[in-house]
């Protein structure tokens, strides 16, 4: 389906929690939005916490109709300036944000001014993972035993009716941080001993066995739809780091219907409907168990994978269009496949950078970012945000997409004080 330029009943002023960010992930996912919001006429009114808008490029900020200093975790303040500024400005359409932190600012504000978006109870839903499960478990989709522990006392209580190996993890969060495995009880004790005091309660869970997956969607018109399944590969327990994701996922078509089915079915228990889905679930030998439900697009640059695997397919176009005509329906067909493979390195101190030029070379290549070079510190691999870099890649197969894109990692050496000679001398800048 043809993407307009400009649809009368589109939504002219797009107001955006949160929405500049840091990371090169983000950035592309910036640059994404803007170029699908302008081709429909769209005028983006951006927020952000004074750290992101004094550091955003100019290049992106000029795109901006408006930009201002706005801090998301203040709720109260959010939408009484939101409120305000609908009033006495241009009026917003719709509002939006792609950060985990700011839905709870972004549903009140939606709700406050009447616009369309995800009720705040379903966000909070989300966000917490006890009320998650257990929402899930209600809708009667399988879940794994699991409980909310304020202290290890708790948790070992818990271990006297479950059957380990266990995981451990905040009550809310992303990007893996915090989350542990333990095979027995001293490694539960060690786990929640890691944690930080932000983190606490937390959930102990039993370990699902199977393969890690996640569903992009997206609502249309109040429904959700499933438009890809990505495969995942992880870092081997204590933790769960993800190193790789390819779309689509290498599935046959009935386990794949049934992951769909499941999905939809996940999002609607949880009261969502509005916007764009990104659900995490294994794939056991009983089917399909839920996992986490996101109300925004997948990160690590999965948005990119969906895209050049569906070549008809905009992630927020969709949105907007959708907006635009209530008999909207996407252009979902696949062709091809597209993978990443994220950079890693001992911890220490990068010493050299070899391989990258050669890593970054090709016609298939989508993107590259390099995050760290000589003098950086690595710190130890326990997050998402730990990792050096990524390569993205497309390809006709998810099995090619995700050769290419390991090969293409694998060309990339970054040696640290860790694993560098003793003798070797620094870089001089």
């Amino acid at each position: 389906m043809a993407h307009p330029s400009a649809a009368p009943s589109a939504p002219r002023n797009l107001l955006v929690i949160g929405g500049i960010g840091l990371g090169d992930p983000g950035r592309c996912l910036l640059r994404t939005f803007l170029a699908q919001a302008e081709q429909r006429g769209c005028r983006i009114h951006m927020t952000d916490q004074k750290m992101f808008v004094d550091l955003a490029p100019t290049e992106v900020t000029s795109r901006f109709a408006s930009l201002h200093v706005l801090d998301f975790t203040d709720t109260a303040h959010c939408v009484e300036w939101a409120t305000r500024q609908h009033h006495e400005g241009p009026g917003f359409d719709m509002v939006v944000t792609a950060r985990d932190d700011a839905q709870p600012t972004t549903a009140a504000i939606a709700e406050a001014l009447g616009l369309p978006y995800n009720s705040p109870a379903s966000i909070e839903t989300t966000q917490n993972k006890d009320r998650c499960r257990a929402a899930l478990a209600e809708a009667g989709l399988p879940q794994p035993a699991w409980r909310l522990c304020r202290d290890v006392d708790d948790a070992l209580a818990f271990t006297e009716g479950t059957a380990g190996p266990w995981v451990v993890k905040p009550r809310d969060g992303t990007g893996s941080r915090a989350v542990r495995r333990a095979d027995d009880r001293a490694a539960l004790v060690a786990a929640v001993g890691l944690l930080d005091a932000a983190d606490r309660p937390f959930l102990v869970e039993e370990l699902v066995v199977g393969p890690e997956y996640s569903a992009e969607g997206l609502f249309l018109h109040g429904e959700p739809v499933v438009v890809a399944l990505t495969a995942k590969t992880t870092t081997e327990p204590p933790l769960f780091v993800e190193l790789g994701h390819v779309v689509p996922a290498p599935l046959p078509e009935d386990t794949a219907a049934a992951a769909r089915t499941a999905v939809e079915r996940a999002v609607r228990a949880v009261g969502l409907t509005f916007g764009l889905f990104h659900a995490e679930f294994w794939l056991t030998e009983n089917g399909p168990v839920l996992g986490e439900l996101h109300c925004r697009p997948g990160g690590d640059y999965i948005s990119m994978l969906v895209e050049a695997a569906h070549p008809g397919f905009q992630y927020f176009g969709a949105l907007f269009d959708a907006f635009a005509d209530p008999a909207f329906r996407p252009d979902l067909a696949a062709d091809g496949a597209a993978a990443v493979a994220f950079l890693t390195a001992p911890a220490g101190t990068v010493v050299e950078v070899s391989g990258w030029e050669q890593a970054r070379a090709g016609e298939a290549l989508l993107h590259a970012h390099l995050a760290r070079s000589p003098g950086d510190t690595v710190p130890e691999l326990r997050s998402s945000m730990d990792r050096c870099g990524a390569v993205v890649v497309r390809a006709a197969t998810s099995e090619q997409a995700r050769a290419a894109a390991d090969a293409r990692a694998g060309l990339v050496r970054i040696t640290t004080t860790a694993d560098a000679p003793a003798e070797a001398p620094l870089p001089v800048h």
